[in-house]
């Protein structure tokens, strides 16, 4: 039997999350992942699923506010804020480059000094 080399944590950033979302594992194309799986798109880039929590420390909003923005009854809704994706019927993920595009359509709106 080899010795199995350490697995890097895909949470780079928030070291904290691999520990809340599990150990990782191996899936079939070789890939490391947690429970969050990584999606391989049509580019050959990997994108990883993010639950609530990851969403939360990304964009430092909270739960309510998250949910609110994807409510077009609310006041705070925000039409470009990425849509979930339900992965079972209690469970959905965002992408992380949809939040990523999100975050970088608020920065380029503040700096040209919109509020939309």
């Amino acid at each position: 039997m080899q010795n199995a080399s350490p697995k890097k944590s895909v949470f780079p950033l928030y070291p904290s999350m691999a520990q809340a979302f599990g150990r990782p594992g191996e899936n079939p194309t070789g890939h490391e992942t947690t429970r969050l799986g990584l999606v391989e798109n049509s580019m050959g880039k990997q994108t990883k699923g993010l639950k609530l929590p990851e969403v939360q420390l990304i964009t430092k909003l909270s739960r309510s506010t998250i949910y609110s923005k994807m409510c077009p009854t609310s006041k705070q809704f925000d039409a470009f804020f990425p849509p979930p994706i339900r992965t079972s019927s209690r469970s959905i993920i965002w992408l992380n480059w949809e939040i990523e595009r999100w975050l970088q359509h608020r920065i380029d709106l503040s700096r040209k000094g919109g509020t939309t």
